[in-house]
């Protein structure tokens, strides 16, 4: 009984580093490492553990939200749809919503992320899902509302992502300034490359282009002297940024 306890235990400590691993992009080596026996503990002592000591907020919760989402693509709209009417929980509702939203069916999706927030109206990830539901429908007016919500409730949700989308949804709106506070905002909150380079990419827009480029120089300074794990996980972004320099110096 005990090895069998024992046993789940690490299966789903495995579970937590592989999802870590995919959440931060981390390079393939990671991956057949955390499946090798014990590859999870060296994992989690090399890659993980340095990162949370420096703040970064990795939690059960929004390991068990991609492990959710994972799953999710396994299952069928009329498997989720015949969960939520033999068990109509928020979880199940949640879920075939999601479900919907993946499948390109945002009215139906929007409908339900609505049913949710009625229940309960600080439900994040019905908030968010209702967001991108109303991005694609074209709904700017309603995306806005249910992320400067969200935004308001967690400004960090899914790592600044909801900032992001208010900002695009601000500048679509013809509101660049508003989208330029919030995320001065987010960059004050964060030492990532990532926030950095989306606010020097608002302020292009918005004619600033000295102060843009400076900001993503003085980032990616900071990135190249940043520890590996760090330009690892910002990798993608760093060469995104490059590509804006290299743009406007030419």
């Amino acid at each position: 009984m005990v090895i069998r306890v024992l046993w789940a235990l690490q299966t789903l400590f495995s579970i937590w580093m592989l999802v870590d691993a995919v959440r931060r992009k981390s390079q393939g080596f990671w991956y057949l490492i955390i499946m090798m026996p014990f590859g999870e503990v060296v994992y989690f002592f090399a890659e993980y553990l340095p990162d949370a000591k420096r703040g970064r907020k990795v939690t059960g919760q929004a390991a068990a939200d991609l492990v959710r989402t994972l799953s999710q693509k396994k299952t069928t709209i009329k498997q989720l749809e015949y969960s939520y009417k033999n068990s109509p929980s928020l979880l199940n509702q949640v879920r075939l919503a999601q479900g919907l939203h993946d499948k390109g069916e945002y009215l139906r999706a929007a409908d339900l992320f609505d049913e949710v927030l009625r229940k309960t109206p600080q439900d994040k990830d019905a908030l968010y899902g209702l967001a991108t539901c109303a991005i694609r429908l074209g709904d700017r007016d309603r995306a806005q509302a249910a992320l400067e919500a969200l935004v308001e409730l967690d400004v960090s949700y899914l790592e600044f992502a909801a900032c992001y989308d208010l900002a695009r949804t601000y500048s679509a709106g013809g509101r660049t300034d508003a989208a330029i506070d919030l995320l001065q905002v987010v960059v004050k909150k964060s030492e990532r490359l990532g926030p950095k380079k989306e606010l020097a990419d608002h302020l292009m827009q918005a004619g600033r282009k000295a102060e843009a480029v400076a900001l993503l120089e003085e980032a990616l300074q900071a990135y190249d002297a940043s520890p590996g794990f760090v330009r690892n996980q910002d990798r993608k972004v760093a060469l995104q940024a490059r590509t804006m320099l290299k743009m406007e110096n030419n």
